[in-house]
């Protein structure tokens, strides 16, 4: 058996158990079919985890089906399930992170890494309205200036006429300027 074989043989040993090389045989042969579940598991949650990412480079009908796939991958294995939902948020299938989000919540099992999930999937909206119009402003000044028109369109349907964003509104409705171009004043 070579080295492992005189490995285990000397752990053995140590025990005062003298094992015979059939019994060596028998004992790493046992070894291995007890870790054929958790080698199954592995492997579907490292296929599963290839279809999330072939399901980010298709479309329509495709990606529906590899995304089908992942989840049928890891339908019983809890950490396969939350693998795909964060690697299908990390790649922005959103419907596939809730979908696995789901399996993993309906099988009650971890419940510190579902709870974390939720808010990482659906994040909870702040709880104030001055909250929100700083997380506008910053987004603003970030350049990503689309996405603070959505995130105060929102805002204002959750708060109306709030005076917290009127600095905002005036902000985010101006026009934007282009880098390196000047603005002339409309006479």
């Amino acid at each position: 058996m070579g080295a492992v074989g005189n490995l285990v043989r000397d752990i053995a040993a140590m025990f005062g158990v003298q094992m015979t090389p059939t019994v060596m045989a028998v004992l790493v042969f046992g070894l291995f079919v007890l870790s054929l579940p958790m080698l199954k598991a592995n492997h579907s949650t490292r296929m599963a985890r290839k279809r999330v990412n072939e399901a980010a480079r298709e479309r329509g009908e495709a990606r529906q089906r590899l995304a089908a796939e992942a989840l049928t991958l890891v339908a019983t294995n809890p950490v396969g399930q939350i693998v795909v939902a964060e690697e299908a948020h990390k790649l922005g299938l959103q419907d596939t992170a809730a979908a696995a989000l789901k399996a993993l919540t309906a099988s009650g099992k971890r419940r510190d890494d579902v709870r974390r999930l939720k808010m990482l999937i659906h994040p909870e909206p702040p709880r104030f309205a001055e909250a929100e119009a700083a997380a506008i402003l910053r987004r603003w000044e970030s350049g990503l200036h689309d996405a603070a028109r959505a995130q105060l369109t929102e805002a204002l349907a959750r708060w109306p006429n709030h005076p917290a964003f009127d600095d905002v509104r005036g902000l985010v409705t101006a026009p934007v300027e282009a880098p390196g171009s000047q603005v002339e004043a409309a006479p």
